[in-house]
């Protein structure tokens, strides 16, 4: 008894460890929103995206009319040994501007601009990691919720069929071998207990780690969601992932900017016009007075032993490279997509066989169990019928987790977990 004491005590504070409140929606959304802003690579993206627009300002206005003011006040000795001083001072001001520069302004500008896309779409890449990261870690959690309840409800079945066997063993009608088995088998089970436990705490200490908030593990709309919100075909989800590929888009990007890159070294093969202008006031030595000057300045390159031209076909060759990398990017995103909804549909059809097998089980226990008390069969014929059906449990709850990761992994794989704003559109937070 005092076994049995022992039993119970450690199923009392296993129940203790998992809150039993009623399920609701929501709790998956905040933890979502806690881990976006806890994540500091966000926060470091949104402040390149802040120096990538200085950029662009930078690359429209690089032509621009530039003024500046210019000073000079010298002293110094005419002859060695003198001691009159001579003043020299002259105040300008200075005008530049590039009139004609063959485009190249035009390819800087187009490249800052394509490189603020792409640390957008590497703001919305982090952001997405870290939703699908939350929700593979949440639905984990609920998973081994579930599995420490199956596991509870195991040790008290064996507990109480300690309770029978020591009580048919006070009467004499159990062997001691009985009774040590029944004993062995409330360890076994106390011990899938305890290991089912400490999957939960490590479960909640990564969700805790990554969010700052202690998921309970209630959101029962965030796991409907999941079995409800997916693409209806194959090529519909195709469809979706070509729209919505974050990976897809960055190619589409880096073509862009080879594009801009070759113009920018064709430029350097054309002419540069610029415009330069002062004027100024002074004194020096002698002579006082103001002065001014006006000029255009022509550069064309005419020889650079190869090199200019060798960086365009270097600038061709990388577009070649942009447009052959988003040939292949299209084509994985394909093969990704079919694969996750393959994977998807078959587990939805296994979960169908499954739940049978477990009515036929728990049908033959409970013969077994009639046989068991008109002692035709061992107690070691029950309890082997009550593990195969504890496993075929386990094996439900697992198979239906696979369910729920492999539709996790279909919504991602379609760009439906970008943002808070897209787990909105698909149901996954309310």
């Amino acid at each position: 008894m005092k076994f049995l004491k022992l039993s119970m005590a450690t199923l009392v504070a296993a129940s203790c460890f998992v809150s039993t409140a009623q399920a609701h929606n929501g709790e998956f959304c905040v933890l979502a929103k806690s881990a976006l802003h806890k994540n500091h690579n966000l926060q470091s993206i949104r402040h390149q995206l802040e120096a990538s627009g200085e950029r662009i300002i930078q690359s429209e206005n690089v032509n621009g009319p530039k003024l500046d003011l210019l000073a000079n006040l010298s002293a110094y000795s005419a002859r060695q040994g003198s001691t009159t001083i001579d003043t020299n001072a002259t105040l300008a001001l200075s005008y530049s501007q590039t009139l004609y520069d063959s485009g190249l302004s035009d390819a800087r500008v187009g490249q800052a601009n394509s490189n603020k896309q792409l640390l957008n779409l590497d703001l919305t890449s982090s952001s997405r990691d870290t939703i699908v990261e939350v929700a593979r870690g949440y639905v984990n959690f609920i998973k081994n919720i579930q599995l420490l309840s199956l596991s509870r409800k195991n040790l008290g079945n064996i507990n109480e069929q300690l309770r029978n066997i020591e009580d048919k063993f006070a009467a004499s009608e159990a062997t001691q071998q009985e009774l040590s088995l029944v004993k062995s088998r409330v360890r076994q089970a106390m011990s899938d207990m305890l290991r089912a436990k400490a999957q939960v705490l490590i479960a909640r200490v990564k969700l805790l780690t990554l969010t700052n908030k202690k998921p309970v593990g209630n959101d029962s709309g965030f796991m409907k969601s999941l079995l409800t919100n997916i693409p209806r075909s194959r090529s519909a989800a195709i469809d979706m992932a070509r729209a919505n590929s974050i990976e897809i888009d960055k190619t589409g990007i880096a073509i862009d900017a080879a594009q801009f890159e070759i113009q920018a070294q064709e430029a350097g093969l054309g002419p540069n016009v610029q415009l330069s202008a002062s004027f100024g006031v002074g004194k020096i030595a002698a002579n006082t007075g103001a002065a001014g000057r006006v000029g255009l300045a022509l550069t064309l390159p005419l020889y650079s032993s190869g090199v200019l031209e060798s960086k365009v076909r270097e600038a061709k060759a990388m577009l070649a490279a942009a447009r052959a990398r988003r040939a292949y990017m299209t084509e994985l995103s394909k093969q990704n997509v079919s694969s996750a909804y393959e994977i998807a549909r078959s587990i939805k059809q296994s979960l169908a066989i499954l739940p049978q097998a477990i009515r036929e089980e728990e049908a033959a226990i409970s013969s077994l169990e009639q046989s068991l008390a008109r002692s035709f069969i061992s107690t070691a014929d029950v309890l082997l019928a009550k593990n195969s059906l504890f496993e075929l449990r386990k094996s439900l709850v697992n198979l239906r987790f696979e369910r729920y990761f492999g539709n996790l992994e279909l919504l991602n794989s379609v760009g439906q977990l970008q943002s808070v704003a897209s787990l909105h559109t698909v149901g996954l937070c309310k």
